[in-house]
C-alpha cells in the first residue's frame, strides 16, 4: 500500500487520538492551549470525513493526516483550503510532505487557489520549509494585568451604535494601515453586520464628544484549542491623537466586563506585519498559541 492514502471510516479513532496528543504537546508548551477534545465526536467528525482526508500510513502505523475545508474567496474567484489545528497532524517533515503532495492534485481539481493552515508554533517551521508563509498569529492569555483596570480621565467607553458606523470605519482603516494592506473598502457592510448581532460587544471610547476608539468581543466559542468561554477582540483600534494614553486597554478592560457570557481567557489575532500590534498585545501578557500560515497554489 502507498505510504499515503485516503482516509478510511475505521481510521476516525485512530485520528482522534492523533490529534489528543498533539494537542497535549502544544499544551505543554504553551498552557493556554486547551488540550481537551471529546475524541468520540472528533471520530465521528473524521469518519464523515474522511473521504476528503489523507493519512500516511507507511509502516502499517499512522503518521500522520491531513484535511481541509474549502471555502469561497471572498476576494477572487476560486476556493480556498482552511485546516485548524485538529486537521493536521505529523510525526516528520517528509511525512508532511509526502500528505500535501498528494493531497494538491484534488484541491487543485476544485479550484482551490491557496490552503491556510493554523499550526502550533512548535510545527510552523515545518511549514515554512515546506513554502508556506506566516501571516498571522493567534494570541492568548488568561486575564489583563490589573495595571489595565486604570481610566483615562477624559475618556468614556460606550456601546456602539448604528450611526456610529461612518468614524468607525475610519477608525478600521487605521488597523489595515498599520498591518501594510490597502484600506478594505467593503469593510462598511462587515462592520455593519457586527453593529447589530446580539453576540458582538460592540465598544467605542469617546474624549471630548468625539469617538477615539473601538473594540470588538465576543465569545469563541468550542473552537478546538481555546478554552470554553474564551474572549475573542477583534478590530481594536485607536485614532492617533489618542493613541498611548490607555485607550486601548480601556477598552479591552470593559470588554471583557460588558461580556454577555463568563470569560476565562482572552484570545486576539494580529498580522505579522503588524508590529505595534505584536508589541502591544506582548505588553499585557499575550503569547502566541497557533500561527497561521498560507500558500498559494502557482
Amino acid at each position: 500500500m502507498a505510504p499515503v492514502r485516503r482516509a478510511f471510516v475505521h481510521d476516525a479513532s485512530a485520528l482522534s487520538r492523533r490529534v489528543a496528543s498533539h494537542l497535549a504537546r502544544a499544551h505543554h508548551l504553551n498552557s493556554l492551549i486547551n488540550p481537551e477534545i471529546d475524541e468520540k465526536e472528533m471520530a465521528s467528525t473524521f469518519a464523515r470525513v474522511a473521504a476528503d482526508t489523507w493519512v500516511d500510513d507507511s509502516g502499517g502505523a499512522l503518521h500522520g493526516h491531513l484535511s481541509a475545508r474549502l471555502l469561497d474567496d471572498e476576494e477572487e474567484a476560486g476556493l480556498n483550503a482552511f485546516s485548524g489545528p485538529d486537521a493536521v497532524s505529523f510525526d516528520s517533515v517528509g511525512v508532511l510532505a509526502r500528505l500535501l503532495e498528494s493531497a494538491r492534485p484534488t484541491w487543485r481539481s476544485r479550484s482551490v487557489r491557496q490552503h491556510s493552515v493554523w499550526s502550533t508554533l512548535d510545527d510552523h517551521r515545518a511549514w515554512t520549509g515546506l513554502g508556506y508563509e506566516p501571516v498571522a498569529v493567534s494570541l492568548a492569555c488568561s486575564q489583563l494585568p490589573e495595571s489595565v483596570a486604570s481610566r483615562p480621565g477624559d475618556v468614556t467607553v460606550l456601546r456602539a451604535a448604528p450611526h456610529n458606523l461612518a468614524t468607525l470605519v475610519n477608525l478600521d482603516a487605521e488597523i489595515d494601515r498599520a498591518q501594510g494592506e490597502q484600506v478594505d473598502e467593503s469593510s462598511a457592510t462587515r462592520l455593519a453586520e457586527l453593529l447589530i448581532d446580539p453576540d458582538v460587544t460592540y465598544l467605542v471610547a469617546s474624549r471630548g464628544g468625539e469617538i477615539v476608539g473601538q473594540v470588538v468581543a465576543w465569545d469563541l466559542g468550542a473552537l478546538v484549542g481555546y478554552y470554553a468561554h474564551t474572549l475573542h477582540f477583534s478590530d481594536l483600534a485607536v485614532a492617533p491623537t489618542a493613541r498611548r494614553s490607555g485607550v486601548a486597554s480601556l477598552l479591552l478592560r470593559r470588554a471583557v466586563e460588558m461580556s454577555p457570557t463568563p470569560v476565562t481567557n482572552l484570545e486576539a489575532r494580529t498580522h505579522t506585519t503588524n508590529l505595534g500590534a505584536s508589541a502591544f498585545w506582548s505588553r499585557l501578557g499575550f503569547t502566541t498559541a497557533f500561527v497561521r500560515l498560507d500558500h498559494t497554489f502557482d
